[in-house]
């Protein structure tokens, strides 16, 4: 799975984030070149993490 699959797909993903206990659900709604920051979203709350931060992407069923 890649971020960009995870952009396009308007599904929700589990990622595993450098130096976060536990993973981030939700579904990816932005991507920054700019300034290499992934938007990650879910029930209004808002993530943002460097591309490099996110070590795993799965899919996520719940």
């Amino acid at each position: 799975m890649t971020l960009n699959e995870a952009l396009n797909t308007n599904k929700m993903y589990s990622f595993a984030v450098f130096n976060q206990d536990e993973p981030i659900v939700g579904k990816v709604t932005k991507m920054d070149p700019n300034t290499k920051l992934i938007t990650i979203q879910r029930y209004g709350e808002i993530f943002k993490a460097h591309f490099l931060d996110i070590l795993k992407v799965n899919s996520y069923e719940g």
